[in-house]
């Protein structure tokens, strides 16, 4: 069948798939390709919006190393076969890429290699930032970590009660807050599988991401998905996932630079897919009587899971955002949430040095405009900026600043107004010219 609608013939292997039958063909031309077969099941959609993607990857990073699409003797990227009873299916032809499993490779687990793997990751997303396949919201699976909650029912067979009570507050969290803030973020279609058995190393560089293959998973999500994929292949020797994420994520973000919001929620997220992948692991040795892992080694998810919860949020965006060279957030955030268990001593010790905080002004000001030493306020006050430089005191005498004034406009101070070092004095009320 191969041979006579692709004119390819050689040696087949067969390979570990979870909805295709895939088999690797050791061409007589000395070029390897792989035979994808699709489930029954599969829509059509999904495939196309596959090798849509691969092409238009091609055409936007040729260097990126990703399966490219053999067409068959018709030139069509995918054709229709039928099988003994009559049901059809999809198949379709991609080159070989050749590597070694980055999660099977012991030397792999190290910094430098997790950073050139978000790289490749994020070249990848940033290649897929313009494409769109109508398909893209429809390619529904377990991994999706938009619809994670569709998991809830699967928790009640976790074993572990630890673990089960860990996951039903990672799920809750999601709901109310990390599910919430990802759509903010930048969506678009993503890949959301490459994790490390998806990812090939060269065998003799492990450092060396040369490709990324398995493209079954991909569907527009948060891009935010793609760098916790990349970030789930952890050692059962680290003891410090945060880690981890601060490698992958400097590396995608140094080939598509990521925003502020996003950097935010890398930890909500990944805690979000480790128990998703605990639930789903869990749920399908439960009712798998085969006795046959899906996942070759999942024993890591649920300890990372508890090692990164453990860690804290507060420490993992403090990190994560000094490895993509963001200013660091102070012991509370813009929502009033504490990121520092420790507030009230970092408040007692910032006094202790420097002194009570100072308030210059009876009522909040909302400056919307400046024009040098002039800020004029949402209400159209007009304020002079007046900044000591003089290690004294002084006082500020009675005084017009018209001079410096649009026309029109005028400030008047009424009386002295008293200034320590440092302060900064405000004028009164506009009043007409």
């Amino acid at each position: 069948m191969v041979a006579s609608r692709y004119g390819i013939e050689g040696a087949y292997k067969h390979l570990a798939s979870e909805r295709d039958l895939s088999w690797r063909i050791g061409g007589t031309d000395g070029h390897d390709v792989v035979v994808k077969i699709s489930n029954v099941s599969e829509p059509e959609g999904v495939v196309d919006m596959q090798v849509k993607a691969l092409t238009h990857i091609s055409e936007r990073d040729p260097a990126l190393p990703v399966p490219r699409v053999v067409p068959s003797l018709a030139g069509a990227a995918y054709e229709w076969i039928e099988d003994e009873s009559g049901s059809r299916h999809m198949i379709r032809v991609l080159t070989f890429l050749s590597g070694e499993v980055m999660e099977r490779i012991e030397e792999a687990f190290s910094a430098r290699t997790r950073f050139h793997i978000g790289a490749m990751v994020g070249r990848l997303a940033y290649a897929l930032r313009d494409f769109f396949h109508p398909y893209a919201g429809n390619n529904v699976h377990l991994w999706d970590t938009s619809r994670a909650l569709a998991l809830r029912p699967q928790m009640a067979k976790i074993s572990d009660v630890s673990v089960r009570q860990l996951c039903e507050e990672i799920f809750d969290r999601a709901e109310c807050f990390t599910l919430p803030q990802l759509l903010k973020t930048r969506r678009q279609v993503v890949h959301q599988d490459s994790h490390g058995g998806n990812i090939l190393v060269d065998p003799g560089d492990s450092t060396s991401p040369v490709g990324i293959i398995d493209f079954g998973d991909m569907g527009f999500n948060s891009v935010v998905a793609d760098i916790v994929a990349a970030s789930e292949t952890f050692s059962k020797f680290d003891d410090d996932p945060i880690a981890y994420l601060c490698d992958v994520t400097s590396g995608f973000d140094s080939t598509y630079p990521l925003e502020e919001n996003e950097i935010d929620l890398i930890y909500d997220a990944m805690l979000l897919r480790l128990a998703m992948a605990t639930v789903i692991v869990e749920a399908r040795e439960a009712t798998d009587e085969s006795g046959i892992p899906h996942i070759e080694d999942a024993s890591h998810y649920p300890p990372m899971m508890e090692l990164l919860s453990r860690q804290g949020r507060a420490q993992a965006v403090r990190r994560l955002r000094q490895a993509c060279r963001f200013p660091v957030y102070g012991a509370m955030g813009n929502d009033r949430e504490h990121l520092a268990h420790d507030y009230d001593l970092l408040r007692h010790e910032r006094e202790a040095h420097l002194g009570p905080i100072w308030h210059f002004y009876k009522k909040p000001l909302h400056i919307t405009r400046a024009d040098g030493a002039w800020m004029y306020a949402a209400d159209g006050t007009a304020y002079l900026d007046v900044l000591q430089q003089r290690p004294t005191d002084w006082s500020l005498p009675s005084a017009r600043g018209e001079s410096d004034l649009p026309p029109g406009q005028r400030v008047e101070y009424q009386y002295p107004v008293h200034v320590r070092r440092g302060g900064r004095v405000s004028a009164s009320d506009r009043r007409p010219a």
